[in-house]
Order: structure tokens, then C-alpha cells, then sequence
């Protein structure tokens, strides 16, 4: 696909899913954070983490599927 890199987010409070993007190799970008638009000022879900995954780091994985 070309892509130089994949980037994944979730909610703060969702640390399984955090585990799992740095587990397969994704960092995570806090300077990236960010309040998810959609979800309602004072939701308890709405700050979101960021995480990153460069080519080198996902054509490693996409070997070992």
C-alpha cells in the first residue's frame, strides 16, 4: 500500500488496548494526545492516546503474521 506509517488511538481509560498496540510494536506519541471530537465535553472517554507504528516497524510484523 505505500504507507510510511499506521497510526491507532483509543481512550485514555482503555489500557488493554494500549497494551496490545505496544505489545505488536506501536509507540506511543504523547504529544499526540488529543480530546476525541465526537465524544461530549466531561466524558470520562474523551481524552485519547495516540500511538504510531513507522513501515520498518509494521512490514517486521506483517513477516511474522
Amino acid at each position: 500500500m505505500g504507507l510510511e506509517e499506521i497510526v491507532s488511538f483509543t481512550a485514555v481509560p482503555n489500557e488493554p488496548s494500549q497494551r496490545v498496540m505496544q505489545r505488536i510494536g506501536f509507540r506511543h506519541e504523547p504529544a499526540l494526545d488529543f480530546d476525541h471530537p465526537l465524544v461530549p465535553e466531561g466524558n470520562w472517554l474523551r481524552r485519547h492516546v495516540l500511538y504510531r507504528l513507522d513501515r520498518k516497524g509494521w512490514e517486521g510484523l506483517v513477516k511474522h503474521l
